[in-house]
């Protein structure tokens, strides 16, 4: 009995007599469900293709162009830049749009090659996304039929493995980001592309990447028996059997393959190992091992086992959700962020305590503060030996804390500049000590720092707020939780009994006062705080397809939250998922009114006015924000913006040079 790789070689040779549009139908028939024989024979037929092995069809030994022709009266031929079975793509400039596209020409095309041609482009023209190449026009002449569409100055992915080999993790992870936005992007249309492989995905020469060839795209709803087609090598198991159902999941799993080999420079099917994860870790030391797990989970055999969306991949990927930024293009954005991925595992069971521990003893304030004042939060001194309360308890304080419409918590990123301006590292942990030189160069009133110790079986709590310039206590507050799991709880009875100490009204605190446990959502799916975040990072950072989902999943959870919160994940809903502008006014009008020192509130109410085309009324309230907060970057470029809108351009020119004397530059303002 032949070998597999005599049997393998036989099926090669006979595949290369076909025109290279037959061959992956010839090779899936021939092989007759023998997947491993497949495999073997497709990883052949992808070296000798790589090798640059003339095509042998009658088209692709055609040469119709030549530098400097003009085809269809309306592109001049520059330089050919792809040639394959199904026909060429040209570098050409469009003489009457004066801009330089990629053209892809079939001759003389059959009558299903030019439906799967409409077919590209019809389905390409839904996506619109900075990930998924462009299709300007489609047209046809004599016996080509054609379409423009945008010309990437760099390479194919193919191109850029041949030139370096493999990628490290950070660059993949670039990358892979891009591709889950664009493959978003696509499945929010119903398009399934099919075909996704190193030499369909172009990377321009900043890094950007595009998604491109959707020839044999489908819609999801597609009712029409599944055909064996794609790139061996990338085809999904379910792909290489006959009316065996796509779906997103198809896509991903090809994009795993393409992830694959771009860690270890290798395609996934030249392994011979049965164990994906073994053949990963040794062709690629020094993975980041979280991009493998996504890696291996893309690439599992059965589709149910891969992750359910492109979403689903974007955010197992490391790093993605600790995005922070101002916004893209002045659009706002602020990241509140800080709830520690672990809070949830070591006090999730407080969601369930509904009891609380007793008060041991108060000492008066002896000041008190303005509703013009902002105190800064310096980190718990832990003297449990749990580790369990690093950190969390400082951010439990702070979200007690900013349900206050009365009480400013110094911002964390504003902190970590602090620290930068004083040459330290900005993320150094912020001491009492440390936190009374902040407040004292940032002219804060006062700074609230406290301490954990264990007795027992019990926890003491110590909270205190000082005046930064003197030192002097203002209000102090010691409470007693008799377990671990109470100690949220406790806390949050007593960061009530602080905020009315420090001057707060009796009927804000009873209006803004939602108990902690449930204030501190876990960081988990039903984290609704860190839904609404994610969303507007997505919709600021040129991934709008990926937003809405996570505006949705917020809004949903948003009963479950602070008023803070609350009105920020709303904003959220109606900016991203809905876009419902009327709504968002009315939104932002109740913000401001119930937190007029909210900056991002007044730059919300601003920044849906302008949207609504109502621009004088959108300068108070982005006038309030800067106010409010002169390094908060969005209100400037969203004020600037507007009085441009209303042809009052000494106006935003001053605007800009304000923030320019005060040191305050972006890429927005820019």
């Amino acid at each position: 009995m032949s070998s597999l790789h005599e049997r393998a070689g036989e099926l090669l040779l006979a595949a290369l007599s076909r025109p290279a549009a037959e061959r992956d139908a010839f090779l899936v028939a021939a092989c007759k469900g023998d997947e491993d024989l497949l495999r073997e024979v497709g990883s052949l037929l992808m070296f000798h293709d790589g090798e640059g092995a003339a095509e042998v069809d009658a088209f692709t030994a055609r040469v119709d162009f030549s530098a400097g022709d003009v085809f269809a009266g309306r592109y001049r031929m520059i330089a050919r830049i792809g040639r394959g079975g199904m026909g060429d793509v040209w570098r050409a400039d469009d003489l009457i749009l004066e801009a330089p596209v990629a053209l892809k020409l079939m001759h003389s095309a059959s009558p299903s090659d030019r439906s799967r041609l409409l077919q590209e482009v019809r389905l390409a023209r839904q996506i619109t996304h900075p990930a998924v190449c462009r299709v300007f026009d489609v047209g046809e002449t004599g016996e080509t039929i054609f379409f423009s569409m945008e010309f990437v100055h760099g390479e194919d992915l193919a191109a850029l493995l041949k030139r370096t080999g493999r990628l490290t993790s950070e660059r993949v992870l670039e990358i892979a980001r891009q591709l889950c936005a664009g493959l978003a992007a696509a499945h929010a249309q119903g398009v399934l592309h099919r075909d996704l492989k190193p030499a369909n995905v172009l990377i321009d020469q900043e890094g950007r990447v595009r998604i491109t060839d959707f020839g044999i795209a489908v819609t999801a709803s597609d009712t029409e028996p599944h055909v064996m087609i794609g790139t061996l090598g990338y085809m999904a198991p379910e792909q290489l059997a006959r009316d065996s159902a796509v779906s997103e999941r198809t896509d991903l799993y090809a994009l795993g393959v393409v992830l694959y080999e771009l860690v270890t420079g290798q395609p996934y099917h030249m392994s011979r190992s049965e164990d994906p994860s073994a053949r990963l870790s040794l062709r690629a030391p020094g993975i980041n091992p979280q991009l493998e797990r996504v890696i291996l989970k893309a690439i599992s055999h059965d589709p149910r086992d891969r992750p359910a969306s492109a979403l689903e991949v974007a955010v197992a990927l490391p790093g993605i959700d600790m995005a922070d930024g101002e916004g893209n293009a002045g659009f706002p954005v602020r990241v509140y962020l800080r709830k520690p991925v672990w809070l949830a595992s070591a006090v999730a069971v407080v969601a369930m305590v509904a009891a609380a521990a007793a008060v041991a003893w108060i000492r008066p304030a002896r000041t008190v503060l303005t509703d013009r004042d902002t105190i800064i939060l310096a980190e718990f001194l832990n003297r449990t030996g749990d580790a369990v309360f690093d950190s969390t308890l400082k951010v439990a304080l702070a979200v007690a804390l900013e349900q206050s419409p009365f009480l400013k918590v110094f911002p964390d990123d504003r902190a970590r500049e602090a620290l930068l301006l004083m040459r330290r590292s900005p993320d150094e942990i912020i001491t009492m000590p440390l936190a009374r030189q902040i407040a004292q160069r940032q002219q804060l009133k006062a700074l609230v720092a406290g301490s954990i110790t264990g007795l027992g079986r019990h926890y003491v709590v110590d909270r205190e707020a000082l005046n930064a310039e003197s030192g002097d206590v203002m209000a102090r507050e010691q409470v007693e939780a008799n377990s671990k799991e109470e100690v949220l709880t406790s806390l949050g009875a007593a960061a009530s009994r602080l905020r009315r100490k420090l001057g707060e009204s009796l009927d804000a605190i009873q209006r803004y006062d939602v108990p902690l446990p449930q204030a501190t959502t876990p960081v988990d799916p039903n984290f609704a705080l860190a839904l609404a975040q994610l969303s507007g990072t997505y919709a600021n950072t040129g991934q709008p397809a990926l937003a809405p989902e996570w505006s949705r999943r917020a809004f949903a959870l948003r009963d479950r939250v602070t008023e803070h919160e609350r009105f920020f994940i709303a904003w959220r809903y109606y900016r991203d998922a809905t876009q419902a502008w009327d709504t968002a006014l009315e939104l932002a009008r109740s913000w401001t009114a119930a937190y007029p020192r909210e900056s991002f509130a007044f730059n919300s109410l601003g920044f849906a006015a302008w949207a609504l085309g109502q621009y004088q009324q959108a300068v108070g309230p982005l006038r309030k924000s800067i106010r409010l907060d002169p390094r908060f970057i969005s209100p400037t470029s969203n004020l600037a913006a507007t009085l441009t809108a209303l042809n009052q351009f000494d106006g935003a020119k001053r605007v800009l040079a304000g923030a320019r004397s005060a040191d305050i530059d972006h890429i927005a303002l820019r």
